[in-house]
């Protein structure tokens, strides 16, 4: 641990750090053990915050994420940091005010090994030099720190997380997925509801002739009206998946995987209630143990582009029920009409969940269900926890 914050010693740190700042951070670690993480990460220390040392919901405080893969071997760690978002609480900056109240911590993940640490350097980055950040590189989209260029800085730094490494053919740092691995960022903040998106990425597959990849968008709704809310509960969990494709190995070359294009939920800013995350989650299925998955470039199509490319159908393969991740809420003109024992029963324009994922179906018109099981209920709302099923991939499958 090294105390960074406000008012330290000059003989402790030359010049003080502010919000905005960029901090280049480099050190060399040895660990007793093999394949290990090794984390880097800021500590923020204000009594507005509901409990002084709290930690910040976006992960703005992770700095790096690295595996260590052989034991008593010196291994270089660098990674740049941008300061002020590890700050911030509810929006408001919250400036260390004393020495001990920032600090620059480590741990080593899952383990009880001893590491070793050496020559640890922290630099200020000049505004404007050729190392400095860009907009881009800070956020892009709905992703903050798109394209790795502050390590894992944002990125959920939890036990089954992927971590960063240096890849020669893109010569800089890129994510890394092995077996039962994920990349997870909380993106409620900079998402915009109701908005349509499509991103890209590059990938590169090693130790694996393929794997099937998923790309899930999760929110967690805090639902003050389980009678006209999104669900029939007091928290919904609701899915969206942009991506579910199989990526090749194609020699351990690089390779652009294009998303579906998909609607942000609708605009839930109008539903009662708040969401308390929405949750980007790339992860494999069924990886081989030699497999290597990497990952970098996040970029966005259509009116989040900055090179002006156009939105277009994606080459990917999305699995039964949702053909195309639909909005929260049909459009004006759509309705859709419960039709049973030759009569029309109700007209519905709430959304279409399966039950046990909260999946989104298609709300839109182009497409019809066939019900499979259904519960006839006076009024509104009734007591049943599923009202009716859909036969889906040769299954009745509960709808919310």
């Amino acid at each position: 641990m090294r105390q960074i914050g406000g008012d330290c010693p000059a003989s402790r740190l030359k010049e003080p750090i502010s919000a905005g700042d960029q901090l280049r951070i480099s050190f060399w670690v040895r660990m007793k053990a093999a394949n290990k993480v090794i984390v880097l990460y800021t500590g923020h220390y204000h009594e507005s915050k509901p409990k002084p040392w709290a930690i910040q919901r976006d992960d703005s405080n992770i700095i790096s994420r690295t595996r260590i893969n052989k034991a008593n071997q010196w291994t270089r760690i660098e990674a740049t940091h941008t300061v002020g978002d590890d700050w911030t609480w509810d929006s408001e900056l919250l400036p260390p005010e004393k020495c001990n109240h920032y600090q620059l911590r480590i741990r080593a993940d899952a383990t009880t090994a001893g590491y070793y640490l050496d020559d640890f350097k922290v630099e200020k980055v000049a505004s404007g030099s050729a190392s400095a950040l860009t907009a881009r590189d800070v956020s892009y989209g709905f992703l903050k720190n798109p394209d790795f260029a502050m390590s894992f800085q944002y990125w959920k730094a939890i036990s089954a997380a992927g971590d960063t490494v240096f890849d020669a053919d893109q010569g800089k740092e890129v994510a890394r997925l092995k077996r039962n691995r994920r990349l997870m960022q909380n993106i409620v903040a900079e998402a915009i509801p109701g908005e349509k998106y499509q991103f890209a990425f590059w990938a590169k597959l090693s130790g694996t002739a393929s794997v099937t990849t998923n790309i899930i968008v999760r929110m967690r709704f805090e639902n003050d009206d389980i009678v006209n809310g999104p669900c029939g509960r007091e928290i919904c969990n609701i899915f969206l998946r942009p991506l579910t494709t199989t990526i090749e190995s194609k020699g351990r070359q690089w390779q652009r995987i294009v998303s579906d294009e998909f609607t942000m939920f609708g605009n839930y800013t109008k539903w009662p209630g708040q969401p308390s995350f929405i949750l980007f989650t790339m992860l494999t299925k069924d990886m081989a143990s030699s497999g290597e998955l990497r990952v970098s470039n996040f970029e966005f199509l259509g009116e989040h582009s900055l090179t002006g490319e156009v939105i277009t159908d994606s080459p990917t393969i999305t699995t039964v029920p949702s053909m195309q991740p639909s909005n929260m809420e049909a459009p004006d003109y759509v309705r859709y009409i419960v039709r049973y024992a030759g009569e029309i029963r109700t007209v519905i324009n709430y959304p279409f969940q399966v039950d046990k994922t909260g999946e989104i179906l298609p709300m839109d018109g182009s497409k019809q269900y066939q019900l499979c099981e259904v519960d006839e209920v006076e009024g509104k709302y009734g007591v049943f926890p599923n009202r009716m099923g859909f036969f889906m991939g040769g299954k009745c499958v509960p709808i919310r």
